[in-house]
């Protein structure tokens, strides 16, 4: 059965560009890439055993003073 609770974090440069990949790939995205309010421009995607795959790169957060 497949694993329930986990999740890779990986950080890296060139989200963006790996984010086009995985869509090429026809990988299984669970969120596309998008920014978040703390700061990551990010994306998940799941492993071929379901594991998700959280990447980011790591920007200035807007609500940072």
């Amino acid at each position: 059965r497949p694993p329930r609770g986990v999740l890779f974090v990986l950080e890296r440069d060139d989200v963006d560009g790996l984010y086009e990949r995985a869509v090429e790939r026809g990988l299984e995205i669970r969120e596309s890439l998008r920014d978040q309010r703390w700061g990551h421009r990010s994306f998940v995607v799941a492993d071929p055993e379901g594991v998700g795959i959280y990447v980011y790169a790591a920007r200035e957060s807007p609500e940072t003073p």
